[in-house]
């Protein structure tokens, strides 16, 4: 970590937690100030007063948090901007885009990764890689003929390449630059040019009490986070003591380590949106009775999330707009392949090297892909079986309670990888619990692909007869 201007070290001295996690959290709270400052100085006032003053607000987060080192993310922005207008909207300049900000990034994490997770300039950096091809990508669609292209694709399109202070006002804006959401540079340049929010809907004081709804929400799964990490935390996972455990127990731990986990992701980016909420930027249209929405950020569903029975309800409402953002530029971009699950394949590897170099993302959305087709194909069987059971019936609600506490299981477990990152700490918690769930599913297969079939047929002899 580079040399900072502010010293953080008494917090430090007084918590106890790392100065990087200070610097993080000081950072994604810094812009609510920020957004209310926002909210009553410059909001619709000169669209180039805004960008340049964004930028040096976002630049101040980058110095603040990551010191010179966070100046990285300006080359970022910089070469985006000369790709774009040196080479132009085409085909050439967007996979420029994807090799010049994806080898940036993946330069970054193999110089300043260390064993465990990093916050580090790379942190900010992930968020605006993506970012910065998507206006790539925008830039390119603006050029085409949209006639024929989705809604998507012609609210998003740049008609215009944009400027450099529209591309740092875009890529430092205060809510998003560290943690997200991310949002489409036509959002920004609407809502910096007043016309997102229709002028009924426009009050400062409903955008502040939502917004502080949603830090709220953040606080309640920070504070969740904070009362169990003690107790359910990566170190215990690796330690003799775990491997003497039985295996009940030792899945029931991972199960609620896991959770846990769970919520520190779940606090920052409710944190953050709340930041977002705040400034207008997350307008979203009204609902049936005329109410303004402020949802259109949104990067967890909690109430899915917290619900749902199923490993894709949880990848549904989780990380929402980077997912979004996988699905617009990514996965339907590779349509061109004829093959699904191939695009599939190639958007899950992606994925995973933008989120690091270590195996622990490439084990962790490899299982993801397995379990989720495991699970479509056992929903597929059982959904034969359902239409004889009442909603209202104890079997439903066993039904309910099993396959939920199905899920949080397996759903750590693929999580395991994801933060262990090492292969040594990975396979020395496969080994205590047998890997498990992975056999499980294994077994799975084999029996979908090899023994179903034969039984289906079996059944429609008889049928037939």
């Amino acid at each position: 970590m580079g040399y900072h201007l502010i010293s953080v070290e008494p917090l430090v001295r007084i918590t106890g937690v790392d100065g990087s996690v200070i610097r993080l959290l000081a950072g994604i709270f810094i812009a609510y100030p920020l957004a209310f400052i926002y909210g009553f100085t410059l909001y619709k006032k000169s669209p180039t007063l805004q960008h340049l003053l964004i930028t040096i607000c976002g630049l101040f987060l980058a110095v603040f948090l990551y010191g010179l080192e966070g100046l990285h993310t300006l080359v970022a922005v910089v070469v985006q901007y000369l790709l774009i207008h040196l080479i132009g909207p085409n085909y050439i300049m967007v996979l420029a885009s994807f090799t010049f900000q994806m080898t940036y990034l993946l330069v970054g994490y193999w110089v300043y990764s260390t064993d465990l997770y990093d916050i580090a300039w790379t942190t900010a950096q992930c968020i605006l890689v993506l970012r910065l091809i998507g206006v790539a990508w925008d830039t390119y669609d603006g050029a085409q003929d949209l006639e024929k292209a989705s809604n998507d694709t012609k609210e998003m399109a740049l008609r215009t390449p944009p400027g450099l202070l529209e591309m740092t006002g875009h890529a430092y804006f205060f809510g998003s630059f560290i943690v997200g959401p991310q949002f489409p540079m036509s959002r920004y340049l609407s809502f910096i040019g007043g016309t997102l929010i229709p002028p009924k809907h426009d009050r400062q004081d409903v955008k502040i009490k939502k917004g502080l709804l949603r830090l709220a929400a953040g606080l309640v799964y920070m504070s969740i986070y904070a009362l169990f990490e003690g107790s359910f935390n990566n170190q215990y996972l690796v330690s003799k003591e775990f491997e003497t455990l039985s295996l009940i127990r030792k899945m029931a731990y991972i199960t609620v380590w896991g959770k846990t986990t769970l919520c520190k992701y779940l606090a920052v980016w409710l944190v953050a949106e709340g930041s977002c909420i705040m400034s207008g930027l997350t307008y979203n249209g009204k609902t049936e009775s005329g109410e303004a929405r402020w949802d259109a950020l949104k990067n967890c569903k909690l109430t899915i999330h917290e619900t749902t029975i199923t490993l894709q309800g949880v990848i549904d409402s989780f990380n929402v707009n980077t997912n979004l953002w996988m699905s617009r530029y990514l996965f339907k971009r590779l349509r061109f392949l004829g093959n699904k699950t191939l695009s599939h394949v190639i958007t899950l590897m992606f994925l995973a090297a933008w989120h690091g170099i270590y195996i622990g993302y490439f084990i962790c959305f490899t299982t993801e892909y397995f379990y989720i087709n495991a699970e479509k194909q056992f929903l597929t069987i059982l959904g034969r079986f359902e239409e004889k059971i009442s909603p209202t019936g104890l079997l439903f609600k066993i039904r309910w309670i099993v396959m939920y506490s199905l899920k949080l299981t397996i759903m750590s477990y693929c999580l395991l990888p994801f933060v262990l990152l090492k292969w040594s700490r990975i396979y020395q918690v496969y080994k205590t619990t047998y890997a498990l769930p992975h056999v499980v599913v294994l077994v799975w297969a084999i029996f979908y692909n090899f023994i179903y079939p034969s039984l289906r047929t079996k059944e429609s002899s008889k049928k037939r007869e």
